[in-house]
């Protein structure tokens, strides 16, 4: 942490799927020198993610979605510039970055942009990460569902992440981080942000034993059927293969199969927040961590890898570097 300037850093360690250990070390705010504690909130950023694919997972499993059913049939979304592909558009193809679409077209932050999006490739075709894709992906559950994406958070994983949400303010309890720049200190950076209107890509807050109990889900099952699960964690587009090992996408998470074993994993960067989720479903094991620095995501080897074994190659696929 002090090579990398990362003032705050909160880890859980999963063992046989289940929480054994939380760590907390530094501070929450450098000027303050709060510390870090178990219910300091950080930005998830798009840690987001996972949790939107398992909402629409359960979907699954009680037969409200279809994963190959088409995403037009239910909804209209009028930034699309081309109709033909959209109307190719499913949730598998949401769930695993294949739209074709960007990581974001104007404003991120801005929930009435008017932005065209526009389509790299058809639709299917390969991989290509986007944040516009689970925007797409929020308004499809909620047009499903009848409800919010935060009314259906709260409704299916509210008990077991009861201090994490979507929408504006924290849960009762919960003690705001203060994110940092590269330096370390304040001067480049800022409070934990609200997220103005609900987004299935990056705005979830949360605390680390709530992501916790939600990454045992991960790397169990549980509250899922088994075949569904294996849907939710089976690759469905090839990223990189390289002799260190394979990167792939699964619904909503990613995978390293490296030496036999596969570890899902999923990264979180929101400028000064970063986050980092891992499991190991065939050992059990797994870490979460939140950091309240820009370069947070440089610790990935050092505080993921005692856990879960050789994370060299999504960290190259990655390309955040190691502490």
């Amino acid at each position: 942490m002090e090579k990398v300037k990362v003032p705050g850093l909160v880890v859980a360690k999963l063992e046989g799927c289940t929480t054994s250990r939380v760590i907390t070390y530094g501070v929450a705010n450098s000027e303050t020198r709060e510390p870090v504690e178990t219910n300091t909130a950080m930005e998830a950023a798009s840690l987001s993610k996972p949790v939107a694919a398992y909402l629409l997972m359960e979907m699954v499993d009680q037969g409200m979605v279809d994963l190959d059913e088409k995403v037009a049939d239910t909804l209209d979304w009028p930034r699309i510039s081309d109709q033909s592909a959209y109307r190719r558009l499913t949730p598998r193809m949401l769930l695993s970055h294949q739209t074709g679409m960007p990581n974001w077209a104007g404003d991120s932050g801005d929930p009435d942009r008017d932005t065209p999006l526009r389509f790299a490739f058809k639709p299917g075709e390969k991989y290509r990460y986007s944040g516009e894709g689970y925007g797409l992906l929020q308004a499809f559950l909620e047009a499903k569902s009848g409800s919010s994406l935060e009314e259906l958070f709260r409704e299916r994983l509210g008990a077991v992440m009861p201090m994490s949400t979507f929408a504006s303010g924290l849960p009762e309890g919960a003690i705001a981080a203060y994110g940092h720049g590269g330096g370390g200190g304040q001067r480049k950076g800022r409070p934990l942000g609200e997220p103005g209107a609900p987004h299935a890509a990056y705005s979830l807050r949360t605390v680390v034993e709530d992501y916790a109990r939600f990454a045992e889900r991960l790397c169990s099952g549980d509250g899922l059927s088994a075949f569904t699960y294996r849907a939710f964690t089976e690759p469905q587009v090839n990223i990189s293969r390289k002799k260190r090992g394979q990167i792939s996408w699964a619904l909503g998470i990613g995978r390293q199969q490296h030496r036999g074993q596969t570890t899902l994993f999923h990264w979180g960067d929101n400028e000064q927040f970063k986050a980092f989720v891992a499991v190991v479903p065939e050992t059990g094991q797994g870490v979460v961590f939140f950091a309240n620095g820009k370069n947070g995501l440089k610790l990935i080897d050092a505080v993921a890898g005692p856990s879960v074994g050789n994370t060299d190659p999504l960290i190259a696929w990655l390309g955040y570097g190691q502490a």
